[in-house]
C-alpha cells in the first residue's frame, strides 16, 4: 500500500540560523561577506525532517516527512 501526502505547511521555532544553512535548505546563496542573498525563482533540494512529539502520558511519537521544501524564513523583530 503506497500512502502519499502532497501538500502541507511545516513552521519550525528556529532562534537563529546562520545564512550558510539558510542557503543550503532554500537555495539562496551568499556573498563573499557571508549575506544572504536570495530571488523568488530559488528553490532548495528536498531533505528529510524527522522530529517526536511527547504525548500525554510521557511517551514520544515519532514523525519523518520526506523531499521538504524550505522557503527563506521569515524574520520578525
Amino acid at each position: 500500500m503506497v500512502k502519499d501526502f502532497n501538500s502541507g505547511t511545516l513552521t519550525l521555532g528556529v532562534d537563529d540560523i546562520v545564512p550558510t544553512a539558510a542557503a543550503d535548505l532554500t537555495g539562496a546563496t551568499t556573498d563573499d561577506n557571508g549575506v544572504l542573498i536570495s530571488a523568488r525563482e530559488n528553490v532548495g533540494a528536498p531533505v528529510a525532517v524527522g522530529f517526536r512529539a511527547q504525548k500525554a502520558k510521557g511517551t514520544c511519537r515519532y514523525f519523518r516527512l520526506y523531499r521538504v521544501k524550505f522557503s527563506l524564513p521569515a524574520t520578525n523583530l
